[in-house]
């Protein structure tokens, strides 16, 4: 992989304009109001009277997919491929009477040559010779000036993404540019407007790499971040970020500079793009609720439907919210029956909804969610212990409280207390009670035990949690260093492992392919983590490609080879939603 300084793929840089906050759940507003203009320009050439810039690879693709990935997210896109700078600036003008109009959402993309020339970054287009600073000067387009003028549109949201590597500038400088210390720095200079967020693909003054894929190393991974639909825009920059630093060995570090005062998601914020079986089960999942079938009934319950959802999409919020309505739902019933004296029936509602929250408890742990916070259960407060030292009697009753959560498996997490925090209460009374210590001992042997059976079964994300919670039992646990390693080399191993699947995307083996095939190297990856981010992206990847080529088959009559991308569009996910629109285009019933 080559890394270049200023020019060939301008470092990816996001703006967003937020001068009225947008709620994540306004989506039929936005979904009416989304406008975008992507430019992608490759075809420069050298011939033009020593022109400094080259031809490109990636442009074309790059402007292309980005234009079919918000099209899905309900974009009005317009596509401008080898632009001239007067067809630049066409396209830009109507582009920005549209944000004015509208005042919704706007979104510019560029893929192509550009450079900084004393702290101002310029847009490169076609059919025009670049000899020296001033060409550029007065023949480029001026990114600063495209964004003051989204931000004087006064759009609800205003995104910028620029997308280009860098090389030197290896031309005579004129005399006024000889006169100035920032002339031809290395990469972009930092740009911004009032109430922006600013992504750049890499650090300021710093290069970036071009890709040597489909797409430039960049875009490859927003797209990636982007298909999700559910991250703020914060978060797609930080995990396409994250992704190149990776891949690149921290040779090239995006950079983000944030003044953003709303949130705003492609799709809807904290909501994975769901599948036709989920969208089958919500509403009767509301059925249940809505008839006070909780946790049982004989057409099925709340609590079993809505665990149907997350065994599809672990993170789905209209299934981790159902949880919380099932215990709202109990709190309510919970009260009713204390108003009414009836306590046999408080204590059952009370067993269920601990077994509801318990549950919760379990599906955000899995999906690597933060841990809901407990009920407010309206339950008679017990009586405040004096502050004097307990008796022994007193600690016997607590030590015995602190074995049925050991027992239980509540070591340092648990409704309703916790192993841990009950012996240490323990050896506040007695710092040398020989039961209480024997019990943190028990606890951290525990721990060791289930972290040495992740490891074996290398499940990465698990023996992380156990891990975390054998150092808070015991920072100086003489297991720890040995496992830590361990884990540390099993992590270096998955990474090799991503990377492989990686290569084989970028080389389009998919499911097919002597070296392996990308389909066959995620699933390895999720037969360890089913919740892997960047492996269930891949399959994404996977399937979208096989939807491209399908629809290019059929455009160019090749039927022949639209069958086979079906069927592989099948054998990556039987369940896709697009099948039956690519079937009724191809003619099968």
């Amino acid at each position: 992989m080559t890394f270049l300084p200023i020019s060939s793929k301008l470092n990816i840089t996001i703006h967003i304009l937020l001068f009225a906050i947008l709620s994540c759940s306004n989506s039929a507003l936005v979904a009416k109001q989304r406008f975008a203009l992507v430019i992608g320009n490759a075809a420069y050439s050298k011939s033009l009277s020593g022109n400094l810039f080259g031809p490109l690879n990636n442009p074309l693709n790059d402007a292309k997919d980005i234009t079919e990935m918000l099209q899905q997210y309900g974009f009005t896109v317009k596509l401008v491929t080898n632009a001239t700078k007067l067809q630049m600036d066409n396209a830009i003008n109507q582009f920005i009477q549209n944000l004015q109009q509208h005042r919704g959402v706007g979104l510019f993309y560029y893929s192509g040559h550009g450079v900084q020339v004393q702290n101002i970054n310029y847009l490169i287009p076609i059919n025009q010779a670049f000899r020296d600073t001033s060409d550029i000067k007065y023949h480029a387009v001026n990114a600063q000036w495209l964004l003051d003028k989204m931000e004087g549109a006064s759009a609800q949201v205003n995104i910028m993404i620029l997308d280009a590597c860098r090389e030197p500038l290896p031309f005579v400088m004129s005399t006024a540019a000889a006169k100035s210390n920032n002339f031809g720095q290395v990469g972009l200079a930092k740009m911004g407007a009032k109430g922006v967020i600013i992504g750049y693909a890499t650090t300021p003054g710093m290069t970036a790499s071009d890709g040597t894929g489909r797409n430039g190393l960049y875009t490859q991974h927003l797209l990636n971040s982007m298909n999700r639909g559910d991250l703020a825009i914060e978060q797609v920059l930080k995990q396409a970020g994250a992704a190149v630093a990776k891949v690149t060995h921290y040779k090239q570090v995006p950079w983000v500079s944030s003044a953003l005062f709303g949130n705003f998601c492609f799709g809807q914020c904290g909501q994975l793009r769901q599948s036709a079986e989920v969208l089958q089960l919500l509403p009767k999942c509301q059925k249940h609720l809505k008839a006070n079938r909780l946790t049982r009934g004989r057409g099925g319950n709340a609590l079993a439907c809505y665990q149907q959802v997350l065994n599809q999409e672990p993170t789905n919020i209209h299934g981790l919210s159902g949880f919380k309505k099932i215990e709202a739902r109990y709190l309510e019933l919970i009260k009713r029956a204390l108003d009414r004296g009836q306590k046999s029936k408080a204590k059952q509602y009370l067993a269920n909804l601990q077994m509801v929250h318990s549950e919760l408890q379990k599906r955000t742990e899995k999906a690597h969610l933060p841990p809901p916070s407990p009920p407010s259960i309206p339950i008679i407060p017990q009586p405040i212990p004096s502050p004097s030292r307990p008796s022994p009697q007193d600690n016997s009753g607590l030590l015995q409280q602190c074995q049925k959560h050991l027992n239980a498996h509540r070591l340092v997490t648990g409704e309703g207390g916790t192993a841990f925090a009950c012996y240490k209460e323990v050896l506040k009374n007695d710092p040398t009670n020989t039961e209480a210590l024997v019990g943190l001992k028990k606890i951290e042997a525990r721990y060791v035990t289930w972290l040495k059976r992740a490891l074996a079964r290398e499940q990465v994300q698990q023996a992380k949690a156990y891990l975390d919670r054998l150092r808070t039992v015991n920072p100086a646990s003489l297991a720890l260093p040995p496992l830590e390693a361990q884990l540390k080399r099993m992590e270096e191993a998955a990474a090799q492992l991503l990377q492989t699947c990686q290569a084989h995307l970028k080389a389009n083996r998919l499911t097919t392919g002597k070296k392996g095939t990308a389909f066959a190297c995620y699933q390895q990856i999720l037969s360890k983590d089913k919740t892997h981010p960047e492996a269930l992206a891949g399959l994404r990847e996977i399937e979208a490609r096989y939807t491209r080529w399908f629809k290019r088959a059929l455009d160019r009559k090749q039927h022949h080879h639209a069958k086979q991308y079906l069927e592989r569009l099948r054998q990556v996910n039987p369940k896709s939603p697009t099948l039956p629109e690519l079937e009724a285009r191809l003619g099968i019933k």
